[in-house]
Formats: C-alpha cells, structure tokens, sequence
C-alpha cells in the first residue's frame, strides 16, 4: 500500500498528542449498532503495517455484541489506534498482536490488546504520566466512564492493555 505525503501527514497528526486533548466534554456517544465492523475496520488500519513487519495481527469476539452507546470515532482515533500502533511498532518482527473483545457482564464490554513486544512494566506509567505516549488515551477511556489497565497474559511475553466500558455511556451520564 502507497501512502501519499498528505496521507501521512494526516496519520501523523492523529497520533500527535496535542491532537488527542480529550475531556469528558469532548465526547459525543450515540448507539453504535454494528461493532464487529468498526474493531474490524481499526484491525484493517494496521493489517498492512503488520504483514510488512510479519507480525500476526488477529481480531476474536467471544460473542457478539449487538449495540453500544460510545463516541466511537474518539475511542478508534484515540485509543484503539493508539494501542495499536504502540504495539505493532515495538513487537519485534514475526512476534503478534491480538485484539480480544468480550462482555465482562451483561453492562460492560472488556477489550484486550495483546502484544509479544513491549515489556509489560513499562507500560502502566505510559498512561499517568502527561508526556507518556497513552496518557491521553486513558483520559478518553475515562471520559467513557471506563478504566483502562495493564494486566497480566501468559499467552503473550509483552503486554496486556485492558479496556473496560461501559456498554451504555447515555444511561450513565
């Protein structure tokens, strides 16, 4: 895939954290009816990037879940794309990277994004520290009424980031 310098630069600009300021008054959630399409669409973002570097980048529901109240742009633009693009970068070549998703209850949804790069005691800081690379993706996780953490895999060597939100941000507000 060929990528044009305003391409580029336009990509540039999403990862760029002055960019991703977020406050809980920055998000617009609505019902999101079809959500295997958008975590496929974000897996898709990278797919390219990943089979360059031989990285096995794979996308598993435990079930389907059939609608959500989130802003949903602001969740894929500033925290799944961001988590994404943290670990394909630093996932060494032919290592993987996996999105899981499940419902922890029946109100909220838990999201997995495992890779076999990033030491796992690294990777809690990143979220507290204001010039840290995923500080202002737990602000938007927060925005949505979530918790954002590392945690444990003995599946993968690297890290663990789990996301849990709320399936109903409306009913929360």
């Amino acid at each position: 895939m060929m990528h044009s310098a305003a391409g580029t630069t336009l990509i540039d600009n999403l990862f760029d954290p002055d960019n991703c300021k977020m406050d809980s008054a920055a998000i617009n959630p609505c019902a999101v009816y079809n959500l295997r399409q958008n975590f496929e669409f974000v897996r898709d973002t990278f797919l390219s990037d990943a089979q360059a570097r031989q990285i096995a980048l794979s996308l598993a529901f435990d079930e389907e879940i059939s609608v959500a109240y989130w802003d949903i742009h602001s969740l894929r633009v500033r925290v799944l794309n961001k988590i994404l693009s943290n670990a394909i970068a630093n996932t060494p070549e032919g290592g993987k990277v996996a999105i899981r998703i499940c419902k922890s209850d029946d109100y909220t949804i838990c999201i997995k994004v495992s890779d076999s790069g990033i030491p796992a005691a690294c990777g809690e800081r990143l979220f507290y520290d204001p010039s840290g690379s995923l500080y202002h993706t737990r602000l938007c996780v927060q925005a949505h009424k979530g918790s954002i953490s590392i945690v444990d895999d003995a599946e993968f060597s690297g890290t663990t980031v789990k996301i849990d939100l709320p399936l109903y941000l409306l009913c929360m507000q």
